[in-house]
């Protein structure tokens, strides 16, 4: 009883702390300093911006990604879609999917992700292309870019 009583609690702090994740939805999306519109842009985040979820302001998230934190309106961004960015662009494409259209892929660049395999992605670029992208090296590092087995 003491066990599955320590479970339980285990499992609700894990989903307490569990990093919430967004994208963003727009062609560009500026990042700003503070949670206002009258507030300085810090950054143009282009669309799917993997992004990591500090806090929330009313219609403001504060968000950070691989190398920035500031404010997005709620408008810019969607929490439902899954996206990533490489943290290594060396190795980025899926070494056991041969048969695709390969190009240059830029440092800090998002993709959505539109499946998941074993140490692969199969993801969509800002410009609708798809690639299989290596998923070993993602961010963010969030419980859902792990591959679940139904």
């Amino acid at each position: 009883m003491k066990k599955l009583i320590f479970a339980l609690i285990l499992g609700f702090l894990a989903i307490q702390f569990e990093t919430q994740a967004a994208c963003t939805i727009k062609y560009k999306s500026n990042l700003r300093g503070d949670a206002t519109t009258h507030s300085s842009i810090v950054s143009a985040l282009p669309k799917y911006t993997p992004l990591v979820i500090l806090e929330k302001n009313g219609d403001w998230f504060k968000v950070k990604g691989m190398k920035f934190e500031g404010w997005l309106f709620h408008s810019l961004l969607d929490e439902n879609l899954e996206c990533m960015s490489l943290k290594d662009t060396a190795n980025a494409f899926c070494p056991t999917k041969n048969e695709q259209h390969k190009r240059a892929i830029e440092y800090n660049e998002g993709f959505k992700v539109l499946r998941k395999e074993i140490g692969c992605n199969l993801v969509l670029d800002r410009n609708r292309r798809q690639l299989w992208l290596n998923n070993t090296n993602v961010f963010p590092e969030t419980a859902s870019m792990k591959i679940r087995f139904n």
